[in-house]
């Protein structure tokens, strides 16, 4: 069985959050992460009609160019179950502040799916493909982060996002949420169909990433700072029907090139999975890019 097919009743789950505005990243049992850093920053997604939902995202800076831009999951980029980007004017980066409230709206020039998201269409054998970028004006202010290494076995993650606190309470937080958990084997996550482009991530019992998250970031600390390793892409307990259970990320390190190169907004990037048994898979053709018109704007406080 592929993932998109075992995972049907997430992508229905996700159109439901979305629907009911609820939010798109929940952290059950975390605590209040007032000293996260300034570029963990939340995703406004807007379908239209009245649907839509949070989701969350990182800034990572392209070295070449020295444009920022925000780095989230496809599911937060795509509509439920279409592999093709969202339109810009749809999403709104929330930045400057943990909570959501006190943070500033930057408006969305545009983003890149890649080529080969297909929801997750023949995984594991086939990488997932995860992430897109959303460009953003390049704001004062705006503070970015490195993407880390593939992490290592039982290395530990801080897991962020917004979202419910309680696997049956819907209210969503205003404060960004922190967990910490360790990186454990893939095997843990095998219900999900963890590819060679993602890593699984566990927490104590009680707590985790929440069905219907997408886009909270892992964070690692190495070479004296924070660095982020990866993004939720879905949990276990999306495919086994429970409460909770361990996350799986997509390792941004395999993507890194690919991401800057559409953090540049270069339309010709292929994103390209360095693992061996991904490369073959992932090299899908040109990503998927979706642009609106310049602007400029600025980071109160």
């Amino acid at each position: 069985m592929v993932l998109a097919a075992a995972l049907a009743p997430a992508c229905a789950s996700l159109a439901a959050l979305l629907t009911t505005a609820a939010p798109a990243a929940a952290i059950v049992d975390g605590t209040d992460a007032t000293h996260a850093p300034r570029s963990v920053v939340a995703l406004r997604v807007d379908l239209g009609d009245g649907r839509g939902g949070i989701c969350a995202a990182v800034l990572v800076r392209d070295p070449r160019s020295g444009k920022i831009g925000a780095v989230t999951s496809a599911v937060c980029a795509t509509a439920p179950g279409q592999r093709t980007p969202l339109p810009a004017a749809g999403l709104t980066v929330l930045a400057g502040s943990p909570s959501v409230t006190r943070a500033t709206a930057i408006p969305v020039t545009g983003l890149t799916v890649p080529a080969g998201w297909a929801w997750g269409d023949g995984a594991p054998e086939r990488p997932v493909q995860a992430w897109a970028v959303v460009r953003i004006p390049q704001t004062r202010g705006l503070s970015a982060m490195a993407i880390a290494a593939a992490p290592r076995p039982h290395q530990r993650v801080i897991q962020m996002g917004w979202g419910a606190l309680h696997p049956t309470d819907t209210t969503q937080p205003d404060m960004l949420q922190q967990l910490p958990g360790r990186v454990i084997a893939t095997s843990n996550c095998a219900t999900a169909f963890a590819a060679a482009d993602e890593f699984c991530v566990g927490s104590h019992t009680g707590s985790g990433i929440f069905r219907g998250d997408a886009g909270a970031p892992g964070l690692v600390y190495e070479r004296g700072g924070w660095a982020v390793a990866g993004l939720v892409s879905r949990t276990t307990a999306e495919t086994t029907g429970a409460d909770l259970g361990p996350a799986v990320f997509t390792t941004l390190d395999v993507y890194r090139d690919a991401i800057y190169a559409a953090i540049r907004g270069d339309g010709s990037a292929t994103p390209t999975a360095a693992p061996a048994a991904a490369s073959a898979t992932a090299a899908g053709g040109p990503s998927t890019t979706a642009d609106a018109g310049p602007g400029g704007w600025a980071l109160a406080g």
